[in-house]
């Protein structure tokens, strides 16, 4: 069975309001792939719903009081939700995400901050199996959500293995 055991770091790619926080950990006994059992225990773990928090609110403030909640109930939300991408997949949805109509003058931070983390997928030459979530695939009320949802312009959940460093990295990006 495969086990994420400790938290590594978290990375953050910031511009005006678009975030992304990037968050990695040790995986003991990584196989070829992460299985369905592993991303559910881990999205219902304190890797998941603590170490994933940015790091000012786990060291500045009361996480209960005057902080945004994630778009995802990490409660209801389970590994049938996630897409599978191959690396060049996520790529390529992430491009065509960015060229849609519907971005104004926000596009540009947009595509800047992604310029930043495809650098980083890219040059991660044993990044493979990468899973996505992505708030647009959801109604604003979905039990899935959490409360206040309506506030992310966008909000992407990307999950992603690294077998040859036994490493997982989740990838919280958002506009709020």
């Amino acid at each position: 069975m495969t086990y994420i055991t400790r938290f590594i770091k978290q990375d953050t790619i910031q511009l005006n309001y678009h975030q992304i926080y990037l968050t990695s950990f040790h995986i003991d006994n990584l196989r070829s792939h992460v299985d369905e059992n592993t991303i559910n225990k881990f999205i219902a773990s304190k890797f998941f719903t603590y170490d994933c928090l940015p790091e000012i609110i786990k060291t500045n403030c009361d996480i209960s009081i005057n902080y945004l909640n994630p778009a995802f109930n990490h409660t209801r939300i389970q590994f049938q939700d996630f897409k599978y991408f191959s690396k060049a997949g996520l790529i390529q949805y992430i491009e065509d995400y960015s060229n849609n109509d519907e971005w104004g003058d926000d596009r540009a931070d947009f595509k800047e901050v992604w310029s930043g983390l495809r650098k980083i997928i890219q040059e991660d030459e044993y990044a493979d199996n990468f899973y996505l979530l992505n708030l647009d695939w959801f109604t604003e009320d979905d039990i899935k959500l959490n409360p206040g949802n309506e506030i992310y312009g966008y909000y992407l959940l990307i999950f992603w293995t690294n077998r040859h460093e036994n490493k997982s990295t989740v990838c919280s990006w958002y506009f709020d």
